[in-house]
């Protein structure tokens, strides 16, 4: 298979160091470098990028924490192999900013990803997950629980039924969603309530129980489908129609 060809672009001054940072990450996904390569020294990526050694510098140091990118000593710098794990949680998690834009997006996503999720769960779900939901549907019911645990219980509730689907990269996937979620979920809680949650978790449950796929599915779409209607409207309010 061909090498894909590098395309580093000059960059503005504002915030160098995580412009060369995003530009690097975008090569890697690329698949630019491939485990084991070799990436450009660093006065190569300072003339390319148009910025400082010391902005390169600071950028792989990233790479490095991350485990991404081992910096060996007169030898330069070298990609690491790359896991589903290693690449969702260490590269994705910390660059992704809970802002409306972003947050609609996953919302998108889930409403393509959590349908197809459910349906697998309807049919593989063990007696244990269920049991595990309705303990949470529970939990989510009682009016002395805290926002915060409330969030945690909602959560657990996705990604219980994900995790229902036995599908281990369904699994991993919608962990990070969720970790990602999780950033954006107090304010639209605090500004939504908890009424449409409870209601389509115990529908949704009611669904799983009785194995019916075509049911559950079509709740997990209007459930988000809600949800996303009500987020939209909310953000129209927060920031002016």
């Amino acid at each position: 298979m061909a090498r894909k060809t590098s395309t580093l672009k000059k960059i503005a001054s504002k915030k160098i160091a995580d412009q060369v940072f995003d530009q690097l990450l975008d090569q890697i996904k690329a698949g630019v470098w491939e485990a084991g390569d070799k990436l450009p020294s660093e006065n190569e990526m300072a003339s390319a990028f148009n910025v400082s050694r010391i902005s390169v510098r600071e950028a792989v140091k990233r790479f490095a924490a991350m485990g991404i990118v081992e910096t060996r000593q007169g030898e330069g710098s070298f990609l690491k192999q790359i896991s589903l794990e290693n690449c969702t949680k260490n590269i994705l998690l910390p660059l992704f900013t809970m802002d409306p834009p972003s947050l609609l997006e996953i919302i998108e996503f889930r409403s393509i990803n959590e349908p197809g999720a459910i349906a697998l769960a309807a049919e593989r779900i063990t007696d244990e997950e269920l049991a595990e939901l309705e303990r949470l549907v529970t939990d989510m019911k009682r009016s002395d629980v805290d926002i915060r645990k409330f969030i945690d219980d909602d959560l657990k509730f996705h990604l219980t039924i994900s995790k229902a689907s036995h599908n281990s990269f369904i699994i991993q996937m919608n962990d990070l969603m969720f970790e990602m979620l999780r950033k954006g979920m107090e304010t639209t809680v605090s500004k939504l309530g908890r009424k449409d949650g409870i209601h389509y978790h115990t529908e949704i449950l009611s669904a799983l129980k009785k194995r019916n796929k075509n049911k559950a599915v079509e709740l997990m779409r209007e459930h988000i489908g809600v949800t996303a209607e009500r987020l939209k409207e909310m953000l129209l309010d927060l920031h002016g129609r």
